[in-house]
């Protein structure tokens, strides 16, 4: 039964997802925080300020009131108060006999709902003068002759400088909001950018080139002891895998010569039998021999491939123009089996940089696949097509098809199907297109023509 195929995330899904915005909201909510619980101290240690330094006037305005009454009464006191401004308003006082009958003040009673409380106290009052209560802070004490004292002074200054350290904290909170998403924005792409360049190694390494490395500066930093770390370990990968390749190459030279002369030897043998049974063993046994020598060919070929053998020789290869070479070369070869191979070029040169020898290869090796699977369908269609940062070689046939499950198996080394796709070959034809996509930092894709398979090699450009 065919898997079904996970579907898309939603923007919202990948949003969801995305480590840069979580790191921009957790950037952004601490930010807040920090800068809120920095607001809020300022704010209430301001404001705490304010009132003390309001309540130390109004204690000084007592004791000096207190002061001036023992020393001349009632007159004395409104003499004072007058020189401290009492008539404008902002400031109060009141001295009430001990029968709470008025004896001067600019108030017109004594507060109900003040008491005989001496501590400091915040009421909204209006003056004898009559007009609008305003708020004051208040503070009382109790004269030589058993009378009470009030005296306060307004709280405008204090609510003004409230309101104006309100707004420039409003204002702090709305700009650390922009404030801090930018520099969530900048250490996330300081972070991305140290991350892509990994990430890019990694990338290189993966289509082959093993010799890439991660660059550092002293290692201090977490990020250089990762890259040094990573380092560490392709070296180690880059070595293994040489001597794999090189054991692989030097098998591969060594049996060919003596596969080489057992074929020859069979040849001059087959050329002096004269029994059919004869000629027929040493026919087989050429076959046979023939078969072990494209095996090597194969494997040494996609063993180079893998090594990035050739990377460093790469020139300029127009894919419109080597599809139509081959398609000139097979066109003849799909006719004589009742095919037709169809050619889709764009309208201009699709150049890119690479090997042209093991492009051809792969190509020629695509063509004969399906030459030799697709013949049901009765055509064949060869296309070329490019994308701003890749061009793309498929080639379609009309047979059978692979399975999407066992696509994975059909591009493993000696990997051979069952049973449509099975005839002849030594399962490496799949194997080499890959290297070779891999090596021009592309890959080979298997997809269903519907019916039939079409293999695309994607390409890099650039």
């Amino acid at each position: 039964m065919t898997p079904r195929p996970h579907p898309s995330p939603s923007w919202w899904q990948a949003m969801r997802r995305s480590t840069t915005l979580h790191f921009i909201v957790l950037h952004l909510v601490a930010s807040l925080v920090t800068a809120g619980g920095v607001l809020l101290f300022t704010w209430a240690t301001t404001d705490r300020l304010l009132v003390t330094e309001l309540q130390d006037i109004v204690a000084t305005d007592r004791d000096a009131l207190v002061a001036a009454h023992a020393g001349g009464g009632a007159i004395a006191v409104r003499r004072r108060m007058l020189e401290r401004g009492a008539a404008g308003g902002h400031r109060i006082f009141l001295i009430v006999d001990p029968g709470e009958q008025v004896v001067t003040g600019n108030l017109s009673g004594w507060p109900a709902a003040l008491g005989g409380r001496e501590r400091w106290q915040v009421r909204r009052l209006a003056s004898a003068a009559g007009g609008t209560a305003r708020g004051y802070g208040i503070a009382t004490a109790t004269l030589g002759d058993g009378g009470r004292l009030l005296v306060g002074h307004d709280l405008d200054d204090l609510e003004r400088l409230q309101r104006q350290l309100e707004a420039a904290m409003a204002l702090a909170a709305l700009l650390a909001v922009p404030l801090g998403i930018g520099i969530a924005f900048l250490l996330t792409r300081l972070m991305n950018a140290r991350i892509g360049a990994i990430a890019a190694v990694a990338a290189r390494v993966a289509a082959g080139d093993l010799s890439r490395r991660i660059a550092t500066l002293d290692g201090r930093d977490p990020f250089d002891r990762l890259g040094t770390a990573l380092n560490a370990m392709l070296a180690r990968i880059e070595l293994l895998m040489t001597e794999l390749w090189t054991l692989a190459d030097s098998l591969a030279h060594d049996l060919r010569s003596p596969l080489g002369r057992i074929r020859s030897r069979a040849e001059r043998l087959l050329a002096r039998a004269d029994d059919e049974e004869s000629q027929h063993l040493l026919v087989d046994l050429l076959a046979e021999t023939e078969a072990l020598l494209k095996l090597l060919s194969a494997t040494l070929e996609v063993s180079r491939a893998e090594a990035g053998v050739g990377r460093d020789g790469f020139e300029a290869v127009d894919l419109a123009a080597l599809a139509s070479d081959l398609a000139e070369v097979y066109g003849p070869a799909a006719e004589d089996i009742g095919m037709h191979l169809d050619l889709d070029l764009p309208g201009s040169a699709v150049t890119i940089a690479g090997s042209p020898q093991l492009l051809a290869q792969a190509l020629a090796n695509l063509i004969e696949n399906a030459l030799r699977y697709g013949r049901a369908g009765g055509s064949i269609r060869l296309a070329v097509a490019v994308a701003p940062d890749h061009a793309t070689l498929s080639v379609a046939d009309r047979g059978p098809g692979i399975p999407a499950e066992r696509r994975a198996e059909a591009l493993r080394k000696f990997g051979r199907l069952d049973p449509a796709r099975s005839e002849g070959g030594v399962g490496l034809g799949l194997t080499l297109v890959a290297a070779v996509a891999r090596l021009h930092g592309g890959a080979l894709r298997l997809e269903d023509n519907a019916p039939g398979l079409r293999a695309v090699l994607i390409l890099a450009r650039g």
